[in-house]
């Protein structure tokens, strides 16, 4: 049986692609990526999957209120 597209077919077993994280949080998979190595957390690239407790730990390095202006593809703010 196929699963259709979507954010619940992206939650498996063995957890959410590191870009469909990226798309929720509004980042990019870079900027996932980057902190992902910077801090231990084993990805090989965007379409490599993180486990339940990583996805907690990487939701909660870029909630809402934290990650203004750390998205390094983000055009600077006009004065």
């Amino acid at each position: 049986m196929r699963v259709g597209k979507g954010v619940a077919s992206t939650m498996t077993k063995k957890g959410i692609r590191v870009k469909d994280l990226a798309g929720e949080l509004g980042i990019t998979s870079r900027t996932i990526l980057s902190r992902c190595r910077e801090q231990g957390i084993r990805v090989q690239n965007s379409i490599g999957r993180l486990g339940a407790d990583d996805e907690r730990t990487v939701r909660s390095w870029f909630s809402q209120d934290d990650h203004k202006g750390l998205d390094a593809t983000a055009a600077p703010p006009t004065p």
